[in-house]
């Protein structure tokens, strides 16, 4: 027993054989935004724009513009967008106001608005990903809604809950971005203690999100962070009239706002 026990033991590396392998470059579907593999945290307070942005994002994936945020798209392909709070009508009309226009990337961008909770919803994602392999960006909007049905709280739940989402993300080497919101009472001091639930959520990650956007303003902050890329921290403004890019609102609106990364509704 003690024999088979010793044989099963993990392999340890030592310190010399990790210095002599070489750096592997991290893969990105937007450059120093979104990794094309691992589980990405995106948190906001309610009704601050976080699913207009994710929608901007899928399409921008999907239709293979050059940039996002003034990132560079290093790939365009299939996204799985699970847009739980939202109404099959609702979506209707904001397709129509991204002006979807090319029927390649119509097919490229698939939705769905029911899905079970919790285990049976982990299920469900992963029986996706098995059916259609071309599927390499899934968006969950938002995790209270995908985690119907679980009881248990506390750090090392939220831990193990998140973990079992991006275990799916490296399974299937794809890329998962969980809407999540933040807390009532906000940290003045760290903003990542914002995020709603425990640090097991952002602890279990791989990359951190945050939109920062005060009641009845247009400008926002958009903070990233993760485990392979440098901390970025871009300035966005909402628009209800413009969508785009700054260089493209800045042509539209005389320049009104330089210097801003995105314009989105």
């Amino acid at each position: 027993m003690k024999q088979e026990a010793e044989k099963n033991l993990p392999l340890l590396l030592s310190a010399d054989a990790l210095e002599n392998m070489p750096e592997l470059e991290t893969n990105w579907l937007i450059k120093n935004l979104l990794p094309s593999e691992g589980l990405v945290i995106l948190a906001a307070p309610p009704k601050k724009g976080k699913s207009w942005l994710m929608l901007w994002l899928a399409r921008s994936i999907a239709k293979g513009n050059e940039t996002f945020l003034s990132q560079p798209i290093e790939r365009s392909t299939g996204v799985l967008y699970l847009a739980l709070e939202d109404t099959q009508n609702r979506l209707v009309k904001r397709l129509h106001k991204l002006q979807v226009d090319t029927q390649e990337y119509k097919q490229k961008l698939q939705f769905c608005i029911q899905i079970p909770g919790y285990l049976e919803g982990l299920n469900t994602l992963t029986a996706y990903l098995k059916q259609d392999d071309q599927i390499k960006l899934v968006i969950i909007d938002t995790l209270g809604k995908f985690s119907v049905g679980r009881s248990q709280q506390g750090y090392q739940e939220d831990y193990d809950w998140i973990g079992k989402i991006k275990d799916i993300a490296d399974s299937f080497h794809v890329a998962i971005i969980v809407v999540h919101h933040f807390r009532k009472q906000k940290d003045v001091e760290d903003a990542y203690n914002d995020i709603s639930g425990t640090t097991g959520i952002s602890g279990a990650a791989d990359t951190l999100w945050l939109l920062q956007r005060k009641t009845r303003s247009n400008d926002a902050k958009f903070i990233v962070i993760g485990r392979d890329l440098d901390e970025l921290s871009l300035d966005l403004t909402f628009s209800p009239d413009c969508i785009g890019e700054s260089k493209d609102f800045q042509k539209i609106k005389q320049r009104r706002l330089k210097g801003k990364s995105l314009l989105i509704f």
